[in-house]
């Protein structure tokens, strides 16, 4: 038998659970497999529309450019601190670019955030992360509109969508 309020209480306990323990919380902010080298910084974008790339410029180190299937989401994390991993290759390119197999999204202007898919369900919305399910509160009208979605969001202390970025479409 579900009681009322159990979803509520199950994310909660989530949420707070995830916040204790750093595997849970990293997958809920990972997308895609993790590689064998990693680089922790913070993304710019360099170059021109429509030719401009992402790089991570770290905290000590050189900046390095990030490619392959992830790039282009990688992209469109400007300005928040991730963790990028995959295989240094240099191919063509001058420099040394990382082929990115996964990111995480460490932090956005310091705040937590969670990366999911998000779905409605029921009245309300869920995101849909690699470690479960988390309810959000509140959703405005411009959110769900991205349902279906991949994207970042940090909550409120309600629970509720702060803020949130989007990283991939749903092509309708």
């Amino acid at each position: 038998m579900i009681w009322p309020g159990s979803t509520v209480i199950a994310a909660a306990l989530l949420v707070t659970g995830c916040a204790a323990d750093p595997a849970m919380r990293d997958a809920m902010a990972r997308v895609g497999q993790v590689g064998p080298e990693r680089l922790d910084g913070r993304v710019r974008l360099v170059g021109n529309y429509p030719f401009a790339h992402p790089i991570v410029v770290p905290v000590a180190g050189d900046a390095m450019r990030v490619s392959g299937p992830y790039e282009r989401e990688i992209g469109r994390l400007a300005g928040v601190d991730v963790r990028v991993t995959g295989d240094v290759s240099r191919g063509t390119l001058p420099e040394p670019t990382l082929v990115a197999t996964s990111y995480e999204v460490l932090s956005v202007d310091g705040e937590d955030a969670m990366v999911g898919t998000l779905v409605r369900e029921g009245q309300g919305h869920v995101l849909r992360t690699q470690a479960g399910d988390v309810a959000i509160s509140v959703v405005s009208d411009a959110l769900a509109g991205f349902e279906g979605a991949l994207v970042w969001i940090v909550l409120d202390e309600n629970e509720g969508a702060a803020r949130y970025g989007v990283l991939r479409e749903v092509i309708r």
